[in-house]
């Protein structure tokens, strides 16, 4: 085993939750503030290919640790991409706006 492998896997997988969790509520609030289903389904194909672009970055980065490592990162990647329109989102629905 690499020296620092375990460390490295507890952040990425600890990353990728957190990504994952900020994509799900991105994902979930688009729905609620985008008018009409092409805006809403326009929007998430936009934040998908973001996150995949940046996930694959990501993946790449981290390769050399080792396929599981490499994965976790994408998938981090993936979701920390989503972050910016969460918290637009997190704050427009603390104002109540289009709820």
């Amino acid at each position: 085993m690499k020296n620092g492998y375990g460390l490295v896997m507890l952040l990425a997988a600890s990353l990728a939750l957190m990504g994952v969790l900020a994509a799900a509520y991105a994902q979930i609030r688009i729905a609620v503030h985008a008018r009409g289903a092409p805006s809403i389904w326009g929007l998430r194909i936009f934040l998908a290919a973001i996150g995949i672009g940046v996930g694959y970055v990501a993946s790449l980065s981290f390769a050399f640790y080792g396929e599981l490592i490499s994965f976790l990162a994408f998938v981090a990647g993936f979701g920390w991409a989503h972050v910016p329109a969460a918290g637009i989102l997190f704050i427009k629905a603390q104002r109540g706006e289009y709820d």
